[in-house]
C-alpha cells in the first residue's frame, strides 16, 4: 500500500519497490505523530523569527518578522519543517501547531511592547484547513485581546494557492479577517496560478513574492520581468510587496529600483529563535533614540518656522489641539503619519498620545475602519471627498478593538517643502446609532 501511494503522488514514475528505506520512513512519520501532542505540551516546538526589512529608507530599517516553527526533539534533535509540515497537514494537526505559533507570536509582541517599547508586528502562517475554522476570527481576537496588542501586530499570511483552491469560501473568511482590522499578506505570490481578474477582487494588503522569482530574477539569465510585472501588478491593487529569499546586496538595490518596498532573507538574517532576533529591537531602539535627537532639533527649527504663521492660525491649531485633533506630517513613504495629537483624541481612541503615534507610525491608517481606509487616503491625497466635501464621517477602531464614528475635519498646509494635515475629530457614535446622520 505504502509503495502503491508513492506512485499516486508521483506521475513521473509508474513502478515503485516496498523496501527498507520506505519501511523506515513509514516509523518515522508514525513515531513523529505520536510524539507530536508531547512536542506541543513540553515546548519542543520553537518559534524562529525572520526579520523583515524597510529598504525605502537610505539604511534598511527593520520593519516586522515572520514567525517560523522549528522542532527540536529530544531524540532526533532539529527537524526541519519541510519533514513535518506535510505530515501534520496530512494528518490534521496543523490547525493545533498553528495556534501554538500564533499564541507564542503573541506573547513576544507583548514582551518586546513591554521590553523594549517598540511594537514589531509578526506574520503568521494560517493554513488553509484553518480558513474553515468557524472559530477562527474568535480565536485570533482572543490572541490579540489576551496579549493586549493592536489586530494591527498579528500579520496573516495565506497562500496563493489557497485562495485558488476554494476562492469563496476564502474570500468570504479573508474578509471578515479584514474588517476584524487584521492585515492579510497573500504568500508565495505568483506560484498559485490566479488569474489577473481574480486577484484585483481578492481581500488582500500585502504581496508576498516567492523566493523561487528571486533566484530566477538574478540567476545568470538575470530575467528580471516576472518581478517587473508582478511589481506592476502590486500598483495597480495598491499593495506593498514583500520579496522573500533575498541573499545580496546587489539583490536588495535592484529590488529597490523595481519599486519593491520590503525584503526578508538571509542576506539580513537566517530564522532566529526569540533570543537571537531581539538584537534586531535593540538596533532598531538605539537607531531610534538617534533620530529622536535629529527629529527634537528638527522639531524646534519647525516650531520657529511655525511662527511664520498669521498668529491667528498658530493660536488656533494649539487651542485646537486641547481638542480630539492630530497634527500629521507627510514621511517618505507619501504617509500622513501622527507626529502629535492631544490627550482628548488619545482618550477618545483608548490609548495614550504615544501609543497612538507608535501604532500608526508602524502600521499608517491602521486605526481607520477597513472597509474606509481608501476613503480616507483619496481625501488625503485630494484635501476633499469624492463629493467634494472638506469633511467626512468614517469609522475608527480604538486601541482596545472598539469601533467608533467620528466626523473628521482637515486641513492642509505646507511648510519648508513638508506636508501637513491638520485633523479635528469629533465623536459622532451616538448620534449614528441613534439614526442622526445630521453634519456637525
Amino acid at each position: 500500500q505504502m509503495a502503491a501511494d508513492r506512485i499516486r503522488s508521483d506521475l513521473s514514475t509508474s513502478i515503485a519497490f516496498y523496501d527498507k528505506v520506505l519501511h523506515d520512513a513509514q516509523l518515522h512519520s508514525e513515531q513523529l505523530l505520536e510524539d507530536f501532542q508531547r512536542g506541543i505540551d513540553n515546548k519542543e516546538f520553537q518559534v524562529y523569527f525572520q526579520p523583515k526589512f524597510d529598504i525605502r529608507t537610505k539604511i534598511p530599517a527593520l520593519d516586522g518578522a515572520e514567525a517560523l516553527v522549528r522542532w527540536i526533539h529530544p531524540e532526533f534533535g532539529f527537524i526541519s519543517p519541510g519533514e513535518f509540515i506535510p505530515l501534520f497537514e496530512e494528518n490534521g494537526l496543523i490547525r493545533q501547531l498553528d495556534r501554538y505559533v500564533w499564541e507564542e507570536a503573541g506573547k513576544c509582541i507583548r514582551k518586546w511592547k513591554d521590553e523594549y517599547g517598540l511594537t514589531i508586528p509578526v506574520s503568521v502562517n494560517v493554513s488553509r484547513v484553518d480558513m474553515y475554522d468557524p472559530e477562527l476570527i474568535s480565536i485570533l481576537t482572543g490572541i490579540v485581546e489576551k496579549n493586549g496588542l493592536n489586530t494591527c501586530d498579528l500579520l496573516l499570511e495565506i497562500t496563493e494557492s489557497a485562495y485558488t483552491e476554494d476562492s469563496d469560501q476564502l474570500i468570504e473568511v479573508t474578509s471578515k479577517l479584514r474588517k476584524a482590522g487584521f492585515i492579510i499578506e497573500m504568500d508565495d505570490f505568483g506560484t498559485g496560478y490566479s488569474s489577473l481578474n481574480m486577484i484585483t477582487s481578492l481581500p488582500v494588503d500585502v504581496l508576498k513574492i516567492d523566493m523561487i522569482f528571486i533566484r530566477n530574477a538574478f540567476s545568470e539569465q538575470k530575467n528580471v520581468r516576472m518581478l517587473e510585472f508582478i511589481m506592476e501588478i502590486a500598483e495597480y491593487i495598491s499593495v506593498p510587496v514583500i520579496a522573500e529569499g533575498v541573499e545580496t546586496a546587489v539583490q536588495v538595490e535592484e529590488l529597490k529600483k523595481l519599486g519593491c518596498e520590503f525584503v526578508q532573507g538571509y542576506y539580513f538574517s537566517k530564522p532566529l529563535p526569540e533570543a537571537g532576533f531581539v538584537r534586531f529591537i535593540e538596533e532598531k531602539k538605539n537607531s531610534l533614540i538617534a533620530s529622536e535627537r535629529d527629529a527634537s532639533e528638527d522639531l524646534m527649527i519647525e516650531q520657529r518656522a511655525l511662527t511664520a504663521f498669521p498668529p491667528g492660525f498658530y493660536q488656533s491649531l494649539f487651542r485646537a489641539l486641547d481638542n480630539n485633533s492630530v497634527l500629521r506630517k507627510m514621511d517618505f513613504r507619501g504617509k500622513y503619519v501622527p507626529v502629535s495629537c492631544s490627550r482628548e483624541f488619545a482618550k477618545m481612541m483608548e490609548c495614550t498620545p504615544e501609543e497612538f503615534i507608535e501604532t500608526e507610525h508602524a502600521a499608517p491608517h491602521c486605526t481607520i475602519y477597513e472597509e474606509d481606509r481608501e476613503s480616507v487616503e483619496y481625501f488625503l491625497e485630494h484635501g476633499k471627498t469624492r463629493e467634494g466635501l472638506t469633511h467626512s464621517v468614517i469609522r475608527k477602531r480604538t486601541l482596545k478593538g472598539n469601533i467608533i464614528w467620528v466626523d473628521v475635519h482637515y486641513a492642509f498646509f505646507e511648510n519648508k517643502g513638508t506636508k501637513y494635515a491638520y485633523c479635528n475629530y469629533y465623536n459622532v457614535t451616538e448620534m449614528k446609532l441613534n439614526g442622526n446622520t445630521a453634519d456637525r
